[in-house]
């Protein structure tokens, strides 16, 4: 079964890298700002205190849920820390890749760990 974002983006095709890049970058976002937003809602927190908490404006936080800006590294820690949680990724082989001649299959098995084929960081 396909994700919403895997059917998102097999409809869009890309002029070059530069714009495929600035598209995983912005689903990437997504997936983050809906792990947040359910974050929120299970701690009963509005954008307001999320403001207040991370110690930024509201304009901000409107603009990381609308995707204008995209969320930073270093807000991401600050939520680890207000919400007590870790932010686990995973990077998960897609096939093929057409940009690096799959070297990421060449080298996978190097980065497995125990009989998994995918690395957690």
């Amino acid at each position: 079964m396909s994700s919403k974002s895997d059917v998102i983006k097999e409809a869009f095709s890309f002029e070059n890298d530069d714009e495929r890049t600035q598209f995983e970058a912005e689903m990437i976002h997504l997936d983050v700002m809906n792990e947040l937003q359910e974050l929120m809602r299970i701690h009963n927190m509005n954008k307001s205190e999320l403001a207040k908490r991370l110690m930024t404006s509201k304009g901000y936080i409107t603009q990381l849920f609308s995707g204008d800006k995209l969320i930073n590294l270093k807000s991401i820690a600050k939520l680890q820390q207000i919400f007590n949680v870790k932010l686990k990724l995973q990077f998960i082989d897609q096939g093929p890749s057409q940009s690096t001649d799959n070297l990421f299959n060449k080298r996978k098995h190097k980065l497995r760990m125990g009989s998994r084929s995918s690395v957690l960081l």
